[in-house]
Parts: structure tokens; sequence; C-alpha cells
């Protein structure tokens, strides 16, 4: 009977590991007593997904996002109402290769699986007696940890105190923090690094932990030369825990964490004619950049007054269209009446002439497209998808 308890616990402790890592895109949030909670939620759920997947705490602020987090729906692959702690919730599933492309649009960071698996040992201190927190102790550090961690998309495990555990660690092996016996005694579990917690209740709702991360596999730990990581947290028990966890998770995700690009699956060509000022190019630019479905704006070309920006969308190119059409200085121009002109052949006696001709004064008036070219970095486009035209009345 011990031998199957001890089986049960070590596999509750592998099954949260999978656990948290396999719930990237899946978040829970409280539906509140408002008239739009659930749309609140379906945001919550989006933001909360987003940190997960990308690593970064601040990646709702890129502006790419910001404009996704409105349309958030079109990224929901599956809905349901649950409860969490006899108060309704909602779960919100989020489909990955969307959330990918989106987090690419933006170039943010993203996160891969598998991910660093995370050992911790807690030990805290309260009245003057120190004590090893192991999983199954029900102990209120643990289960913020377990909602922290989860929230970060980090996969850990906690010792599970059992005779091999405790015969092999002691208190004052952890809270002096010596590595062989830390190193020996966390060699069992399957982790990539360890995770030292201390923590020092200093009254009913204030609390202060110290934090060693050994950013490596247990058997290396003791012939490692590099050094750990430390950290500080000081407040409430769970502001306390929150904060430790975001600071190991940051640290972890700078170091995992892959850099995308900006390449995006729908993308378009936009041609404004009578573009006759640097203020009509920017504001032109700045009422383009703003619009829901725009990722990216890029320019692609400037002829004399007429200006050519590569888009990259977030949307369809019908919606994009949608929202031009709201645009009120902007004319759709109809594309048959567009005469293209034919490029005359220039021969030899011609290239002559021409290069007899005086060039223009230095003092002669600027056109708009050398004062446009002289701020504006134009790159060269390899493909050249769809081309709308507009003209400009501003």
């Amino acid at each position: 009977m011990l031998r199957i308890t001890l089986t049960l616990l070590l596999f509750m402790g592998s099954f949260f590991t999978f656990a948290a890592s396999s719930g990237l895109y899946q978040a829970e949030v409280l539906l509140a007593d408002t008239n739009t909670a659930e749309r609140d939620a379906k945001i919550t759920a989006f933001k909360e997904v987003l940190v997960k997947v990308s690593g970064s705490r601040d990646i709702a602020r890129n502006e790419v996002v910001k404009k996704a987090i409105t349309k958030n729906s079109s990224y929901i692959s599956q809905l349901s109402f649950g409860e969490i702690n006899e108060q309704p919730s909602l779960k919100v599933s989020f489909n990955s290769k969307q959330i990918k492309h989106l987090l690419t649009q933006a170039k943010s960071t993203y996160w891969s699986t598998p991910r660093t698996k995370l050992l911790i040992w807690v030990i805290e201190e309260k009245y003057r007696a120190r004590t090893i927190i192991w999983e199954q102790s029900g102990s209120e550090v643990i289960r913020y940890l377990k909602k922290s961690s989860d929230g970060r998309g980090l996969p850990v495990s906690i010792p599970v105190g059992d005779f091999e555990d405790v015969t092999s660690i002691s208190v004052s092996d952890l809270w002096g923090g010596f590595v062989e016996p830390i190193s020996l005694a966390s060699t069992r579990y399957d982790a990539d690094a360890v995770l030292l917690i201390k923590v020092i209740q200093s009254g009913q709702n204030s609390s202060k932990i110290r934090w060693t991360l050994f950013d490596e596999k247990p058997q290396n730990m003791v012939m490692s030369k590099q050094g750990p990581i430390e950290g500080t947290a000081k407040g409430s028990l769970v502001a306390s825990v929150s904060k430790v966890m975001n600071d190991v998770s940051d640290f972890l995700a700078t170091n995992h964490a892959i850099q995308l690009g900006g390449e995006s699956a729908e993308s378009t060509l936009i041609s404004v004619t009578n573009v006759q000022s640097t203020e009509d190019f920017f504001h032109l630019e700045s009422r383009l950049k703003k619009l829901s479905s725009v990722a990216h704006l890029q320019v692609d070309s400037i002829e004399g007054s007429s200006v050519s920006f590569n888009v990259d969308l977030l949307t369809s190119i019908d919606e994009f269209k949608q929202e031009l059409a709201m645009v009120s200085q902007l004319e759709a121009v109809i594309a048959e009446l567009v005469e293209v002109q034919p490029v005359p052949v220039v021969n030899e006696q011609m290239h002559s002439t021409l290069d007899e001709e005086p060039t223009t004064s230095a003092t002669e008036p600027a056109t708009i497209a050398e004062i446009i070219a002289e701020s504006v970095m134009v790159e060269p486009v390899e493909s050249k998808p769809e081309q709308l035209t507009f003209r400009w009345n501003g």
C-alpha cells in the first residue's frame, strides 16, 4: 500500500508538470456580474494566453496586439463555462497557429515548448520555526506557486516529501543553500533547473522571500562554473510569490524565447495619389497605421505626388477595404480608369542629347518625392501583391 501511495504522489507531481506546459493556449477567467462580463473575460483570457506564449508580460502594449485584442473572437477555438470556488467562470481555448501568427506580425517573442522543467524547493520560517513545504502539504505557498507558474506557462514540480526526500536533505541544507545536498536530492526528479525559495512570514499578511535559481540540471550543479541567479520579494504572500515566479519566468524567457519576424499571410499594396506635401504624407501614414486591420505599414515607392505602401494585415483584404472606405480623405480610384502610359524607346542618339542637358539647379525647390525620401527609408519589396489605388483629399 505504501508503494502504491508513493507512486501515486509521484504521478501527481509529473501530471502537474505536464498540465502546466499543455495549457499554454487555454485560460479560465471569473465572470463578473456585469452586462459585459463575457466580453471582458474573453479579453482577459486572450491577454493571459499571449503572455504565456510570448513569454513577455508587456505583450498587450504592442501596437499590433492592441488591435488584435479588440478582435479576439477570431482567435478563439472553444468556449465553455465552469466554476472557480463556486463562482461562475469562462474557459477559453485559442487557436495555436493563429496566436503564433499574431506574434509573428507583432514582431514579438515566442517561447516554444518543451520549456524548462523547474523543480522548486520551498522552506518556510514562521514563528521562528523552519519547515520544508512539500507538494501535498496544503500550504498556501504551494497553491500560489502553482497558480503563478501556470499563468506564465512554466512547468513546475514540487518534491513530494516521501521517505527518500526526507532522508536525503535537511532543513539546514536548504536554508543554508548548500549546493551538493540540494543537487543530490533533486537528481531523482526530471528537472532542467532548480529553484530554492525561502519564505519568511513576518506578520499576518506580510512576508519576505529570498530565492535562488540554479539554471541547469541537478546533476550538473556541483561542478558548474555558472553562478546561480538570486532575487528577493516582499509584501503579501500572494504578491511576493507572484513576483518571484514572474522574475524567474522573465529570466527563462529571455534566455529561451525566440524573436519572430514580421511576415503576414495577408498583404496588399495601396497607392495614393495627390500627396502634395510632407504634411499630407505623414497625415496619410498616420491614418493608415491607426486602422485596426493594419499590422505593419512600409513605404514601397514614391513617384512625384504618388506614394505606394506595402501593408501587412491582421484581417482579410475585404475588411481592410471596408475600413479604407471610412477614411473621409481617401477617394477610391477605379482601376479601369487608370491609364498606363507606354514607356518610350530611347535610342543612343537620344541618350547623347539627354546627356548634354543641364542638371537641375540645387537652388530649385525639391519635389514632394525628394522631401519624403529624405525622412523615410524606402525598402524594396520582392513580390507585388494586389494593389489598391486611392486619391488623397487632405
